[in-house]
């Protein structure tokens, strides 16, 4: 009969993300989307007419005005 063992390791340090490097070693940044900029400009608005809604309302109601926009 063999046994299996298992060893955890516990790290007690916080975790962080590291950026990722272009070869010069500057920070990559990514351009946000059209998406997440239209969602930034008209969460509140959304949020302001339908106080009731739930985030997920919220964030659907956005997905389909974008949609409407992209046609």
């Amino acid at each position: 009969m063999q046994r299996s063992f298992f060893f955890f390791l516990v790290s007690f340090s916080r975790l962080e993300l590291v950026p990722q490097l272009k070869k010069d070693g500057t920070p990559q940044t990514r351009t946000p989307s059209r998406f997440a900029l239209f969602v930034k400009e008209n969460f509140a608005r959304i949020k302001k007419d339908n106080e009731h809604f739930s985030h997920q309302e919220v964030m659907k109601a956005l997905s389909s005005e974008f949609a409407k926009l992209r046609t």
